[in-house]
């Protein structure tokens, strides 16, 4: 099998289901946002698909396909790992974009997927056929829309919310804590709550933020400081009881990725006692 092509196509999606509030609207328009499909093809027939966001980001879809493409065609897309580590050391000055990597890789095991007619998880050994799931806020712009959307949450069945800040620019301590006391209220002590700051608090403020959602009984925190501060977050953890989540945008992948680990700047899934994801009853099943 030989990979014959790789499209981009960008296109305006809209949710059928909720206007975007708040920072999200902010950040991706009122319902429509700007989406783009890669399409991976083979000689055999076998399509690899994955999605993007592209919001502020066009210039992916060109990447893709004036610098990927020609040192995709040709290749076998079965030798994943091969293709990917060609395409991680690439010069910095064609070195592709951490979401185009990600959008080439999950192509590729589309593809083998679909060849093997296994889903990736089977593939690659699997452990269960159910994942817990919790509702994520789209950043509401007022406490009353946040506890309003949580509780509706749970009446959908959701056993955990993950909550955002009012403001993706700046911090604001205070209010997002009021908006945690207000959301523990609400949804009483069955739920699993969780705090997503977006990386905007300072080494004080996450101490603060911390202590407080630990005495709300939230289930984590997540990425309350900016990546590059590990130092920062090696003291966190170490300070606090509640565990800590590491930042989702980290430079480097996994070659930087082991030094959190070995400074102990993120928490594991379970410490101290405490679940993590497991505490989630509302599931998806996998095919």
């Amino acid at each position: 099998m030989k990979i014959t092509d790789v499209r981009c196509v960008i296109f305006e999606w809209t949710s059928p289901q909720f206007e975007f509030r708040g920072p999200m609207r902010r950040l991706l328009g009122h319902r429509s946002v700007p989406h783009m499909i890669v399409r991976v093809l083979t000689d055999e027939g076998i399509e690899g698909n994955s999605s993007q966001y592209v919001t502020g980001n066009r210039g992916l879809a060109e990447h893709i396909e004036t610098v990927l493409r020609p040192r995709l065609v040709g290749q076998d897309p079965i030798y994943v790992e091969a293709i990917w580590q060609r395409l991680w050391r690439l010069g910095r000055n064609t070195h592709p974009h951490t979401f185009i990597q990600g959008t080439i890789d999950v192509c590729l095991w589309d593809i083998v997927g679909k060849a093997s007619g296994l889903p990736i998880y089977k593939m690659l050994g699997a452990y269960r056929d159910k994942v817990p799931a919790y509702a994520s806020s789209q950043g509401c712009p007022t406490i009353e829309a946040i506890v309003e959307e949580a509780c509706d949450c749970v009446q959908q069945g959701y056993k955990g919310y993950k909550v955002h800040p009012f403001d993706p620019d700046h911090a604001h301590p205070k209010k997002d804590v009021e908006a945690c006391i207000a959301l523990r209220k609400a949804v009483g002590d069955d739920i699993a709550l969780m705090l997503d700051p977006y990386g905007l608090y300072n080494r004080e403020q996450s101490l603060w933020v911390g202590r407080q959602l630990e005495e709300l009984n939230f289930t984590w925190l997540e990425e309350p400081m900016p990546e590059w501060d590990i130092e920062g977050y090696s003291k966190l953890c170490e300070a606090l009881d509640i565990p800590i989540l590491g930042p989702e945008i980290v430079g480097g992948s996994m070659f930087s990725t082991p030094e959190y680990i070995l400074r102990r700047a993120v928490d594991p899934a379970v410490q101290r006692g405490k679940p993590s994801c497991h505490v989630f009853h509302k599931e998806l099943r996998l095919p």
